[in-house]
């Protein structure tokens, strides 16, 4: 198998990399990898589709923002093998693909022709088969051999029918994809866990309390019942921002790292914030997946911009931020597992420092932090957050 790869991926593979993609050809190219972010879910997808490139043309299938990193991604491992014309992310009805050829594409924007290997990333896009995606998506499955699909959400009973739906693309090549192993797990599905095989530096999350006047709270608990929930919500966002940039603007101004990433939710809480940092570079949804590429790079490489503004549910998935160390949550979220992902932007495969996870934390009970988020992160993920726990650094891993 590693002879067949070029030389710098054979050498760079991990053993439990080795091991995935020797699953993977056992299932003759079908496979479902459901490793934790981080572990390079990536290059192993790579690897096996390309040791069944005779079946190409591939088309990988991924989220909007991400396709220019797939495209990255494969260059960085199989270049001068795959060239850079090979890689096709813009493609048109008139176009003539070769054995060489990849096409990368969003979900909604599916490549119309037919192929032979095909590569879903982030498949729990795929979650219920009556939706016009799944239709769209199942219909490329026509003359498909190889099916690699990706996913690191974490697997749980809430979910099961979700994977359900997605391992109905398997029907098209198989009738035994659904068989199961002695763990009740299905026998093509790869799931490895990064406490498991790989060491990485520690982990420290730390909650850093947002403490509001006592005219705000009051203001925010009457309007509570007379403003629409959404207009709530982001009141809550803007005066929990406007209180962090006044209490914590030295602490953020002065902590000991160059580049900080943080992560927000509302508009309004990223205007508050670039309004007092202008040395920020900001990606939400409004930025292409091209100018997403060419702002982390710069962001990466200026001396001048010190913090990187991500959206939650822009920045959580897809971006490989393994050089910085750093990342603060201006804001929670309803969806507990969209904070871990976006811890795992750093706290991944290549990470050689301590990785260093603040939460800004309001504890009024008239704040939306009390009220909705916290009960749901500590009981969706278990997050410990109390008066004693508050301000103090944990170790996590």
């Amino acid at each position: 198998m590693h002879n067949s790869l070029p030389i710098n991926v054979a050498l760079a593979l991990k053993d439990y990399q080795t091991e995935a993609i020797k699953q993977g050809l056992a299932n003759n190219g079908c496979v479902y990898i459901a490793d934790e972010m981080g572990l390079g879910k990536t290059l192993e997808a790579l690897c096996i589709a390309y040791l069944y490139k005779t079946d190409w043309p591939m088309l990988v299938i991924c989220p909007a923002s991400v396709v220019y990193q797939w495209r990255e991604q494969i260059l960085r491992w199989f270049y001068p093998c795959i060239q850079k014309e090979d890689i096709i992310t813009k493609w048109t009805e008139s176009m003539n693909l070769s054995k060489q050829n990849i096409v990368i594409c969003s979900y909604d924007s599916v490549c119309p022709y037919s192929f032979s290997t095909i590569i879903c990333d982030e498949c729990h896009y795929l979650k219920n088969y009556k939706t016009k995606r799944f239709k769209i998506i199942y219909s490329k499955f026509t003359y498909v051999r190889r099916i690699i699909l990706l996913s690191g959400t974490p697997i749980s009973k809430s979910n099961l029918d979700d994977i359900f739906t997605q391992y109905k693309l398997f029907d098209k090549v198989s009738t035994n994809t659904l068989s199961h192993d002695n763990s009740g797990k299905p026998a093509n599905m790869i799931q490895r866990f990064k406490k498991d095989e790989i060491c990485l530096k520690a982990k420290f999350r730390q909650f850093l309390t947002v403490n509001l006047d006592k005219g705000t709270r009051q203001t925010l608990k009457q309007q509570f019942s007379l403003l629409p929930f959404p207009k709530w919500e982001t009141m809550c966002a803007v005066e929990k921002c406007e209180t962090i940039v006044r209490e914590y603007k030295t602490w953020l101004e002065t902590y000991p790292e160059t580049k900080i990433i943080l992560f927000y939710k509302h508009r309004n809480v990223k205007d508050v914030y670039v309004k007092s940092f202008p040395n920020s570079v900001v990606i939400d949804g409004q930025v292409s997946s091209l100018e997403r590429k060419n702002l982390l790079d710069y962001f990466s490489e200026s001396s001048d911009q010190r913090y990187l503004l991500l959206q939650h549910r822009v920045g959580s998935v897809g971006l490989d931020l393994v050089q910085f160390h750093t990342v603060v949550f201006l804001e929670l979220d309803w969806n507990p597992t969209t904070l871990l992902q976006a811890e795992d932007r750093i706290y991944r495969l290549g990470q050689t420092q301590d990785s260093k996870i603040f939460y800004f934390i309001c504890p009024s009970k008239s704040h939306i932090d009390s009220r909705n988020y916290i009960p749901r992160l500590e009981s969706k993920i278990k997050f410990i957050i109390d008066r004693n726990y508050l301000n103090k650094e944990h170790e996590i891993f």
